[in-house]
């Protein structure tokens, strides 16, 4: 029995959308993610055989030094706990670029870093009491690569896995390894473990002795990109399907979005304490607000940026009450002025409603802040 785990696509050291001072160090929980799951395999359940990670463990060829030597005692920690590791770089971190990290120093990499451009023969390894056989190969950087739809024949006894960083999408981008998930299915491989698609997604052929997988993001990168917060474990057996298992991993950072309709809420106060109950200060929302509102925004979300350790909001779908937008627009103030202008477009109806309503309320926000309000006025009056 061979136990495996499949990581891909970490993306360590990528932005977070966090504010600067980033007081409770999201960004570095985040980027010390191989420390968590040293942790995790520590405490909560039992290590695996084997760990492949299919490309991208960095967001760019060239991290910091802290980070690397971050992530290398990360991956020993894993080592430690009896774990054999395989890595094939993805294209974020690749080894095309003079200054790629990974390539000047290879021989620091835990485990095995694979190099080179063309699968070959599988190599041939001893983990526990298994013999395995690796197919893999590295994205060199070249446009429009043929589809890859063959590995090499089994030829001995063992598991044969592959290794590859690539897509299977009918119509990929230029600049990547090109993969028929099919043709590679019918191969007779026991796992393909693949990275690049932020998705999980498995794939089995008809026989059911073969297993395609994308473990998928695990972490967020933002509100957009969502992490699947699960491990993927495949459990391989001699004559038996493949199985597989998705373990609940705690992110490192958690991510959500908290939709509130405004519909009810008459006083600022209320609105905020019906925020108030969502207060989670280690975790990032983004909020999306609909409805109708009758009140300035700007103190409010000066109070809502201290619940959570990043907070933004979406206006699109909030609308200014049409009584309190009469009354504010008869004020000889900057923010009657942005009102009047807001009628006006509205009339013109040169704008999406989404459009001008996140610019009415920007404009709001900038007025009471007495930084940019002029700019705000007149994008909601010219453009």
């Amino acid at each position: 029995m061979l136990n495996v785990l499949l990581l891909a696509d970490l993306h360590l050291g990528a932005k977070l959308p966090v504010a600067a001072s980033d007081k409770h160090g999201l960004q570095a929980k985040r980027d010390s993610f191989f420390h968590r799951l040293a942790d995790f395999f520590t405490h909560q359940h039992q290590p695996p055989h084997l760990v492949l990670i299919a490309g991208d463990v960095f967001d760019t060829h060239c991290p910091d030094d802290s980070l690397w030597q971050n992530t290398i005692d990360g991956l020993k920690r894993l080592q430690n706990l009896g774990m054999k590791i395989i890595t094939v770089p993805g294209y974020h971190d690749d080894l095309t670029h003079p200054d790629s990290v990974l390539s000047k120093r290879e021989r620091h990499w835990p485990g095995l870093l694979v190099t080179q451009t063309d699968l070959g023969d599988p190599l041939p390894l001893v983990i526990g009491q298994d013999r395995v056989f690796l197919a893999s190969q590295t994205f060199d950087g070249t446009l429009d690569n043929p589809r890859i739809a063959k590995l090499p024949p089994r030829q001995r006894e063992g598991y044969y896995l592959a290794l590859l960083h690539g897509t299977i999408l009918p119509q990929p981008a230029a600049r990547c390894l090109q993969l028929d998930s099919y043709a590679l299915l019918e191969c007779g491989y026991d796992l393909i473990a693949l990275g690049s698609e932020h998705s999980f997604h498995e794939q089995r052929n008809r026989d059911d002795t073969s297993v395609l997988v994308y473990p998928g993001l695990i972490e967020a990168l933002g509100f957009d990109q969502p992490g699947t917060e699960q491990l993927t474990l495949v459990t391989l057996r001699h004559n038996n399907p493949p199985q597989l298992q998705r373990l609940s991993f705690t992110t490192g950072v958690p991510f959500f979005t908290l939709v509130c309709s405004c519909k009810g809420w008459s006083r600022p106060e209320k609105l905020l304490s019906h925020l108030e109950t969502y207060a989670a200060p280690n975790q990032c929302v983004h909020i999306i607000l609909h409805g109708t509102l009758a009140h300035r925004p700007h103190r409010l979300l000066q109070t809502v940026q201290h619940l959570f350790a990043s907070c933004t909001v979406n206006w699109d779908n909030l609308q200014p009450d049409p009584k309190w937008l009469g009354r504010l627009a008869a004020e000889t103030t900057l923010s009657g002025s942005i009102a009047r202008s807001y009628l006006l477009a509205q009339r013109e109806a040169k704008h999406k409603p989404q459009t001008l309503n996140s610019a009415f309320w920007h404009a709001l926000c900038a007025a009471e802040d007495h930084e940019g309000a002029s700019s705000c006025v007149e994008y909601i009056g010219k453009n």
